[in-house]
């Protein structure tokens, strides 16, 4: 099978964190994001239940910075239920193969961390990885990062999860953030296909089953 070529596919590792999160060792305590400043439109967009997505692009620096939020009708635990299940990563994409639980480990904090290992199959790619989830249960927030420690098909990658009251009374806003350098220009329709696009199909993913 062919393997993945680290420079020619860059963006593939937002893919990856798009459908589970990527990770080294973080920090004791991460920062919570605030939620983006949504404009009218976009209000009105994820009140009738759509996905809005947020992206930008510094040309300067190529590096990618992509969020997508929409808002789920359930409450914060029956979200990260389904987020922090490994299984859910599998079940979520036909690309993901493997999906297996290393470690799992609650701190003395409340922090979680849980160490995976994932395998996935794009057309003949073959692409395997580790990644490291900190999830804080108190901030209903978790990170994730690329653990570069493992041998890993993708390059680095880093974002996080976080739920929020909903603009709708008695839902919640689940918010993704992903920050990727791609090292190099990427054609739109790639970009698209391998961040926003798988990005969505996750996020939807969730409030389906969130919703039941």
């Amino acid at each position: 099978m062919k393997r993945l070529e680290r420079s020619r596919y860059p963006l593939l590792a937002a893919l990856i964190a798009a459908l589970a999160g990527a990770a080294a060792p973080a920090p004791a305590r991460a920062a919570r994001p605030d939620l983006p400043t949504l404009s009218a439109a976009q209000q009105e967009k994820i009140r009738a239940g759509q996905f809005c997505l947020l992206s930008a692009r510094d040309e300067d620096d190529e590096t990618a910075r992509i969020q997508g939020v929409l808002e789920i009708d359930a409450t914060d635990a029956e979200i990260w239920e389904i987020i922090l299940d490994p299984a859910s990563v599998q079940d979520s994409a036909k690309a993901m193969k493997e999906v297996e639980l290393l470690r799992d480990e609650t701190l003395a904090s409340g922090q979680r961390q849980l160490d995976l290992s994932f395998f996935l199959k794009v057309g003949p790619t073959e692409i395997r990885y580790h990644a490291r989830r900190d999830y804080y249960p108190d901030q209903n927030h978790m990170t994730f990062e690329m653990d570069t420690s493992k041998d890993n098909d993708i390059d680095w990658t880093e974002g996080s999860y976080t739920t929020y009251d909903g603009l709708t009374e008695g839902r919640r806003l689940l918010l993704y953030s992903l920050v990727i350098d791609t090292g190099r220009n990427v054609p739109k329709w790639l970009e698209e296909d391998l961040t926003e696009s798988s990005l969505k199909r996750y996020l939807l993913y969730v409030k389906k089953k969130a919703e039941g």
